[in-house]
């Protein structure tokens, strides 16, 4: 796993968490399942979807979305979103 200076987001089994950031750095998931990842804005936009993800597995997700605000949803995965 890299090292990454970022804020943890912590991402339970089928939940919808907000976060406020314009830079993504990855997840790191504790148990399998999959994760989608979207840009609120006038229309949101969906930049991750339905991406599946292995338990003990980082998942490299560098990507600048630009309005600062957004939200991953998980089915069935935990883990730790970090973003910057």
């Amino acid at each position: 796993m890299p090292i990454c200076k970022g804020t943890p987001v912590l991402v339970g089994a089928g939940a919808t968490v907000d976060f406020d950031s314009s830079c993504l750095v990855g997840f790191l998931c504790t148990t399998s399942g999959t994760i989608t990842i979207v840009r609120k804005g006038a229309t949101n936009t969906t930049l991750v979807n339905a991406l599946a993800v292995v338990a003990g597995q980082w998942v490299d997700i560098p990507m600048i979305i630009g309005t600062g605000q957004g939200y991953i949803t998980s089915a069935s995965a935990v883990g730790v979103l970090l973003v910057a």
